[in-house]
């Protein structure tokens, strides 16, 4: 089944024209652009990205992106979505083609009433969570997104972590 996904990097240009809106989204707010090009930075320091070269590979997937800005927010004021429903040249997303596992995740209800019975509770959030989770290097090229460099250069990084 990966071997039909084919290239959405040069079989069309929705990634290309996706990054394209979202620089002019950011040159309407050099804030949310900092911020996402700080973002960037980060992911590549934590080596949960890593430059690749632009050649044609049979099998590239480029999940569209964009970023969320909430300034009020106290923990995170920028989150990075990645669209894996986004199509390839052969009809076909990243979601159409994974294997899919039964919802393991309880019940809410169960949650609450469980949450009740209990003396203490303690609750976080976990920044960073599924970042710790590294994806196999066979399957990198199935989690390209395409960016800019500082002289406003497109380079294609690979994805190695869980997004």
């Amino acid at each position: 089944m990966v071997n039909r996904i084919g290239n959405t990097l040069y079989g069309n240009n929705t990634a290309r024209c996706c990054l394209q809106n979202l620089l002019k989204k950011f040159s309407r707010n050099g804030d949310h652009h900092h911020q996402h090009q700080q973002l960037m930075k980060e992911y590549e320091d934590l080596n949960h990205i890593t430059k690749t070269s632009m050649s044609k590979h049979e099998i590239q997937y480029n999940p569209l992106h964009h970023s969320l800005l909430k300034p009020d927010s106290i923990t995170i004021k920028l989150r990075v979505v990645f669209d894996g429903s986004s199509t390839s040249i052969s009809g076909l997303s990243i979601n159409d083609i994974m294997h899919s596992e039964p919802n393991l995740n309880p019940e809410i209800s169960d949650i609450l009433i469980w949450i009740r019975r209990q003396r203490h509770l303690y609750a976080t959030d976990i920044t960073k969570m599924y970042r710790q989770i590294k994806i196999h290097k066979d399957d990198w090229d199935l989690q390209r997104i395409l960016w800019i460099d500082e002289q406003q250069a497109e380079v294609s990084y690979h994805l190695t972590t869980v997004t």
